[in-house]
């Protein structure tokens, strides 16, 4: 038999034999994994830590898992992609030495939907605390990877976190509401004003002054929960939406002066006990100094 070159090997020369030619380097070359069968991975690997998987959603290319462990508590979320597990969460109760910042969870209702009208395809994780309920919504790309909604928070309050995406003035575009509160003012709960963001040309949300419109419809649902709880004598209810009526100006940026008026309209109308003069007292001298809003992060 004729003798075979390692050129005539190479190229595969009529007449050499048998040659296969240089091995298909190329499938070493390939990065990443299939989402579904690393799915498969992370959940049998959780479950040996007894992670048990409660919730699952499928949004374009990514694959969102929540794990929970009964015995503790324990709640985990993966998400993977195409390059792997691109993001990883926990949260655990109180174990005396690290304080819990909340129970976390896929919202399965809100997930897979393009909530800030961006065109992609949303997975949105809620973290439970005792004033508030915080949304994390993470965009996932055409290509199955993830970018996270992104808020200015030079502007804000310290601890705010994202709690809604709505359309606060009917125009089609949706608004990131963060929820400031005032603590030092809370009787069964903290008065929360809430604050509208507008997302800018780079898609980033930002604080800006709130549209008359929106003022006017928080206005009134105050004014509906106010007149609900005056007609069951709710009266440290009415006390709580008195305040924020007045925060809802503060978180404008209007003056102290509209701040009180908007106060003094809200409690004008309800017959109140006689136990409740100083409170009420108490409440209008700290508004008239000034009320500095925080995030509804426990301190």
């Amino acid at each position: 038999m004729p003798s075979c070159s390692w050129l005539a090997l190479t190229v595969m020369l009529a007449g050499c034999g048998p040659a296969r030619g240089l091995p298909d380097y190329s499938e070493l070359l390939l990065a990443g994994v299939v989402p579904e069968e690393e799915a498969e991975r992370v959940t049998a690997y959780l479950e040996r830590a007894e992670l048990r998987l409660v919730a699952r959603v499928d949004v374009g290319g990514a694959i969102a898992l929540g794990f929970h462990r009964e015995r503790d508590h324990h709640r985990a979320i993966r998400v993977i992609t195409p390059d792997g597990v691109s993001l990883s969460l926990e949260s655990h109760p109180d174990d005396g030495v690290t304080p819990s910042a909340g129970p976390i969870e896929l919202d399965l209702d809100r997930s897979g939907h393009d909530l800030d009208g961006d065109h992609r395809l949303d997975i949105v994780v809620n973290r439970t605390e005792p004033h508030r309920t915080c949304m994390l919504v993470i965009e996932v790309t055409e290509d199955g990877h993830l970018e996270p909604l992104r808020v200015d928070a030079i502007d804000l309050p310290p601890d705010v976190c994202l709690e809604a995406l709505e359309d606060l003035t009917g125009d089609g575009t949706m608004e990131a509401i963060v929820g400031t509160y005032a603590p030092d003012l809370a009787l069964t709960r903290w008065p929360r004003a809430p604050m509208p963001l507008e997302r800018d040309e780079a898609g980033v949300y930002r604080r800006t002054p709130p549209a008359v419109a929106f003022l006017e419809t928080r206005t009134a649902h105050i004014d509906a929960a106010l007149a609900a709880a005056r007609r069951a004598e709710d009266h440290p209810e009415c006390l709580t939406l008195a305040i924020e009526r007045a925060l809802l100006l503060t978180a404008a940026g209007q003056s102290i002066e509209r701040q009180l008026t908007a106060f003094d309209e809200a409690i004008g109308s309800t017959v109140w006990p006689e136990g409740m003069a100083a409170e009420l007292d108490r409440t209008r001298a700290l508004l008239a100094r000034g009320v500095r809003l925080a995030g509804g992060r426990n301190r």
